[in-house]
């Protein structure tokens, strides 16, 4: 019977690994495909309990699949980036957002997610568009909007949670179309975070 699992990419299967291994009925082992000290199914050679294989890489992120992204990780995947200054089209004329500089993360699919946005250590729902404006001036965008919550304070780094795939990035054919989207979008979100 197994009672305890072991969950992680286990690369090196080191004295640590060996350790957290020993101690469990069962390991599952994350294969991102980019193993280099013990590559690929070597790994199975060093455990003697039962175990099981997952394949994961960033084609799961990069495919919008965030919810089996993350059940993979075990953690909801998560991006951190600089505050910047956006176009100004989203305040005044669809809704506001706060609009981030990411470096060094591998960004989910372009397109609108159900997200938790953190802020100087608080944690609120919204909603989040990853991709190339396509309605407007077609320039890459990482973009959050706080529902329900009117932020003014100033602030430098900014955390997006991500937690489901609403709907692929598309062009619009105008700004008021655009609007009744992102409403919708919204709406999308609010009842994921109402389940």
């Amino acid at each position: 019977m197994i009672r305890s699992i072991a969950l992680g990419a286990f690369d090196g299967i080191h004295l640590a690994h060996q350790e957290l291994i020993r101690r469990v009925d069962g390991v599952v082992i994350i294969e991102r495909g980019n193993g280099r000290l013990t590559p690929g199914f070597v790994r199975e050679q060093y455990i003697a309990k039962p175990k099981f294989f997952y394949h994961f890489d960033k084609e799961t992120l990069e495919a919008g699949n965030i919810k089996v992204a993350n059940r993979l990780l075990g953690r909801a995947y998560k991006i951190c980036g600089t505050v910047i200054a956006g176009q100004g089209v989203g305040k005044k004329q669809l809704v506001p957002t706060i609009n981030l500089k990411v470096q060094d993360y591998i960004l989910p699919k372009e397109g609108v997610y159900v997200t938790q946005t953190v802020i100087d250590g608080i944690c609120y729902e919204s909603v989040s568009f990853i991709g190339h404006r396509e309605s407007t001036d077609g320039s890459f965008a990482v973009e959050t909007h706080i529902l329900d919550k009117d932020i003014q304070a100033v602030f430098e780094k900014v955390e997006i949670v991500f937690l489901d795939f609403i709907r692929e990035n598309r062009k619009f054919d105008d700004l008021d179309r655009l609007k009744k989207q992102i409403d919708l979008d919204i709406k999308t979100a609010r009842q994921s975070n109402e389940r």
